[in-house]
C-alpha cells in the first residue's frame, strides 16, 4: 500500500477568522515598521509579529493526514505525530471545538496505544477510515 495524503477539511469561518487574524498582523506589522526608527525595541516586537504570521500561515496551509503501510503521520504546520496503524483501536465523528491538528469541527476522534487520541478533520471520512483498514462506525 502506498502513502496516501488526506487534507484537512477546512470550515469557511475557521478560514475567514485565520485570514483575519494574519491581515491584522500584517498592518500591525507594517504599522510598526513605520515607526522602527524611532523606537528601536520595536524590533522585538516585530519579529514576534512575523513569527505569528509565519506560523498561522503554515498551519493554515500544511494541515494534512498521511497514512501508509505501517503509520498514520498527522501534520499541522510544524508539528507532527506519527502513529502506528496496529496502535489504533477506534475511530469515531466528534465535534469537539478543543485545540486538534484539524481545520474543520466536522472530525473524527481516533483513539490508540494506552488511552490516547488524536482528533482530525480528513475531507473524505469514509475514505480516511477505510484506508485505515477499520471497519467504519456507524456512518462513518
Amino acid at each position: 500500500m502506498s502513502k496516501k495524503r488526506f487534507q484537512s477539511k477546512v470550515d469557511r469561518w475557521l478560514a475567514a477568522v485565520l485570514i483575519l487574524g494574519l491581515l491584522m498582523m500584517l498592518a500591525a506589522l507594517i504599522a510598526m515598521t513605520t515607526e522602527v526608527m524611532r523606537e528601536p525595541t520595536l524590533v522585538i516586537a516585530i519579529i514576534a509579529v512575523v513569527l505569528g504570521i509565519v506560523l498561522i500561515a503554515w498551519v493554515g496551509l500544511a494541515t494534512y493526514y498521511e497514512i501508509d503501510r505501517t503509520e498514520l503521520k498527522v501534520v499541522s504546520g510544524p508539528i507532527r505525530w506519527h502513529i502506528p496503524l496496529g496502535d489504533i483501536t477506534a475511530v469515531e465523528k466528534t465535534r469537539s471545538p478543543l485545540s486538534a491538528p484539524a481545520l474543520s469541527l466536522d472530525r473524527l476522534r481516533i483513539r490508540y496505544g494506552d488511552n490516547r487520541s488524536i482528533v482530525v478533520s480528513p475531507r473524505d471520512k469514509a475514505k480516511f477510515v477505510r484506508r485505515l483498514g477499520l471497519d467504519a462506525e456507524s456512518g462513518l
